[in-house]
Parts: C-alpha cells; sequence; structure tokens
C-alpha cells in the first residue's frame, strides 16, 4: 500500500501554505490526485520544489500535450502556459503558478497530480 493524498472540490485561499517542502521517502508508489482545487489569493501550494523538480515537471508537461486533442481545451492550456514560459521575461514558476488553478481542474488535475506524484518521489 502506497501513500495516497486526495484533494477534491477544494478552495486554498488567503496565505494558506500547503505542501510546501514536501519530500516522500516510500518504497511504494505515491498518488497525489488534484480535482477541482482552486488556489487563490496570497495561498502557496508545492512552493518549494527544487529547480530540477521543475525541470522534470516542465519536460512531463511537454510529452502530456502531444497525447491531448489539439481541439481540448486542456490542449490550449497547456499549449498557452508552454508559449508564456517561452515568450515571457519573467521566471517560468511565476507563469506556472498563473496557470495552476486550471491545471488542477478535469483532465488536467489528473495529468498533473501523476507528474507530480512521481516528481516527489525522486
Amino acid at each position: 500500500m502506497g501513500i495516497n493524498i486526495k484533494i477534491t472540490d477544494s478552495e486554498i485561499t488567503d496565505q494558506a501554505k500547503f505542501m510546501n517542502n514536501m519530500s516522500i521517502n516510500s518504497v511504494s508508489d505515491v498518488d497525489v490526485e488534484m480535482n477541482n482545487v482552486k488556489i487563490r489569493d496570497q495561498a502557496e501550494i508545492l512552493n518549494n520544489m527544487t529547480q530540477d523538480q521543475f525541470d522534470e515537471f516542465i519536460v512531463q508537461i511537454k510529452k502530456q500535450v502531444k497525447l491531448l486533442d489539439k481541439t481540448d481545451i486542456e490542449y490550449t492550456t497547456i499549449k498557452d502556459m508552454l508559449l508564456d514560459i517561452q515568450n515571457k521575461n519573467c521566471p517560468a514558476k511565476d507563469i506556472l503558478r498563473q496557470y495552476l488553478p486550471d491545471l488542477l481542474t478535469g483532465t488536467l488535475g489528473g495529468i498533473v497530480s501523476n507528474i507530480i506524484s512521481n516528481i516527489i518521489m525522486r
């Protein structure tokens, strides 16, 4: 039996800090699932990902976007985020924070949760 973290239909608001400085050591699988999670105000989630973890997240997102139907809203959301990361003159983590509420809903919530689960395990 692995570690399972499931968050659904929730709001993380105000100055809440959630899953910051998180590391997990387990011989079993880790599953983080977030569906319909809204992050607003000054709330922080996974704020202290290392640069390597962040880079791996972007690599995995790029792989996943290739599997999505180009007419899906999820495809558009990811492509827009990746273009903003490539073209805007601000830190990629700041851009990811802007897109995080969209990334944690619907189909993308499952995709992002799986990627985060795998990265945290490393």
